[in-house]
């Protein structure tokens, strides 16, 4: 009789030791689940935060100075990246390309800047200082800011999905 009861508690250890192990692995799996959608979001929020760097400015009047924001926000990304020597935006890379159409001394015709992620410091202080008000028609600059705008060519690069290449147009 003592070791039917005895055996009894041992089925009834063994029983108890699957249910919890059980409990366990469900418990595992439920909430590896969750980790995974949690990171896939916390991704997804980096690459908003990362985009929203251009987008912000989207549908909007922009000034010189957020022209050489977005430019030194895409020199200092690729300089991170170790990939500054690149010349162009490709979906091979996370290389982000600016490009500027302006009117040089108020010229009618644009100007064009491939690679405004390249300018130096004095580049952008002489883009700041020469561009930062409108040309005026008899000569030197007036008092009305000169304004820009993000053309509808954005790339976004399709495996990271994030930004690569931009065009801002001046108004």
């Amino acid at each position: 009789m003592e070791n039917a009861t005895r055996a009894l508690h041992i089925a009834a250890g063994a029983l108890l030791g699957v249910l919890i192990l059980s409990v366990a692995v469900a418990l595992f799996s439920i909430f590896g689940g969750s980790s995974k959608e949690i990171i896939e979001k916390l991704d997804e929020a980096k690459i908003t935060e990362f985009n929203n760097n251009f987008l912000k400015y989207y549908n909007n009047l922009i000034d010189v100075y957020d022209v050489v924001t977005m430019a030194n926000f895409a020199k200092k990304n690729n300089a991170e990246l170790l990939i500054s020597s690149e010349m162009s935006y490709n979906n091979n890379s996370e290389y982000i390309q600016v490009k500027l159409n302006y009117h040089k001394n108020g010229s009618s015709n644009f100007t064009v800047i491939n690679n405004c992620e390249k300018w130096t410091e004095s580049e952008i202080n002489s883009f700041i200082k020469e561009n930062c008000f409108k040309y005026g028609t008899n000569g030197g600059n007036t008092s009305d800011k000169r304004q820009y705008s993000i053309k509808n060519n954005i790339v976004v690069n399709k495996l990271t999905r994030k930004i690569i290449y931009i065009e801002i147009e001046e108004i």
